[in-house]
């Protein structure tokens, strides 16, 4: 869709760049879903894919992103407008849900999650996505972000050992049959990642790559509603 762009968009990326600690504009292009190269082009062109800095980034404005100016992140007026609908229990829309504690007692279902009985679907449109499915989330060391009791939307990663961004939170099951969801960082060399919680009374911990069986894609938790 063809937006009137008024902003000064080089400086809206290095913006974007700065919000997610990102090291490079490559690594902000692969966040996207873009080449660098298109990225060097938005810079020098004044222009950009608004659609997919909206979809990559959900919690930036739209208006910033068109004008430049005013707040870069969603006032509350906003997101009621873009979220009218809260997430909602449904018999046969959205995405299902597994009433399965990741953290606990998930046995074979990281390998084949058709195999559980579906207890409801949720319609949440941010993740009503091909491949996503919710489970139930038991500890507290991603609190604040992700709290014990909350529902996670997760998508399986297939070609995960050939590429993660790191910074993102993933949920990751070993080859020994433990469970945990933590953000990626950079390991002590290529062989190996650092899984840090956000809680500060939990500690970092690496990991080879060799030990990790499956990987799905943290899109978010949502609280639990009854």
């Amino acid at each position: 869709m063809a937006r009137n762009i008024k902003a000064n968009t080089s400086l809206n990326i290095s913006k974007l760049v700065e919000l997610k600690n990102f090291s490079s504009d490559a690594e902000f292009a692969r966040f996207v879903g873009v080449s660098p190269a298109l990225v060097s082009r938005w810079r020098s062109r004044n222009t950009y894919d608004v659609d997919k800095i909206v979809n990559a980034f959900p919690e930036v404005s739209m208006s910033w992103l068109l004008s430049g100016e005013g707040s870069m992140l969603k006032e509350e007026k906003e997101k009621e407008e873009e979220y009218e609908l809260l997430p909602r229990i449904t018999e046969d829309k959205g995405r299902p849900y597994y009433d399965v504690d990741f953290l606990g007692g998930y046995g074979e279902f990281a390998d084949d999650p058709a195999s559980a009985p579906v207890t409801y679907m949720i319609d949440y449109p941010p993740y009503n996505k091909e491949g996503v499915f919710y489970m139930n989330v038991r500890g507290d060391s991603m609190s604040p972000e992700i709290n014990s009791g909350d529902l996670v939307a997760l998508r399986p990663i297939e070609a995960w050992y050939d590429f993660l961004l790191l910074g993102k939170v993933y949920a990751i099951v070993t080859l020994s049959g433990q469970r945990t969801i933590k953000r990626l960082r950079r390991g002590s060399d290529s062989e190996h990642y650092t899984l840090e919680p956000i809680n500060p009374a939990y500690e970092s911990q690496e990991i080879p790559k060799t030990q990790i069986e499956r990987v799905f894609e943290v899109l978010g938790g949502i609280r639990r509603y009854e």
